[in-house]
């Protein structure tokens, strides 16, 4: 079942961007340079799983997020990998993800754990420069940024 929410999941997200660049690159509409949906990290989910499961599975897609030692097990592989990305599974695979995956709830969740992989990072960052910042005021100093001296 994960493997089946994993790969509709990914497929839904690279049709999407597929549809987004295309739109974007029609004339009159704004550049393609825009952000794109990007597919979930691509690294293993599951012990077991060949660590490039999803590179292979998205061969051919525009965008990957691969992790660093994912990216690294497919540097040292003396592989080629072969388009695959816009193949649809088969209808039996299909019917049972249409039979049991909530799409509703699958959104949502992904939509919740997308926005904490951003947001976590960015509380990180300003926690640190109020860090850095106390720390500059506790030493008599001046902290850095716009003032007399930077015009």
């Amino acid at each position: 079942m994960a493997t089946i929410c994993t790969w509709s999941r990914n497929w839904a997200v690279w049709s999407a961007s597929q549809v987004f660049s295309a739109a974007a690159e029609r004339p009159g509409t704004r550049s393609s340079s825009l952000a794109r949906p990007v597919p979930s990290s691509t690294g293993v989910k599951s012990e077991g799983d060949p660590p490039d499961r999803y590179v292979e599975a998205f061969a051919g897609g525009d965008i990957q997020t691969n992790p660093p030692a994912t990216n690294a097990v497919v540097e040292k592989a003396a592989k080629s990998y072969t388009r695959h990305i816009d193949e649809m599974p088969s209808p039996e695979i299909v019917a049972e993800i249409d039979r049991t995956v909530d799409m509703a709830a699958l959104e949502r969740g992904l939509m919740a754990e997308g926005i904490e992989k951003f947001v976590e990072p960015q509380r990180a960052l300003l926690r640190l420069i109020a860090q850095k910042r106390a720390a500059q005021l506790a030493r008599g100093g001046r902290p850095p940024g716009p003032g007399p001296q930077h015009t």
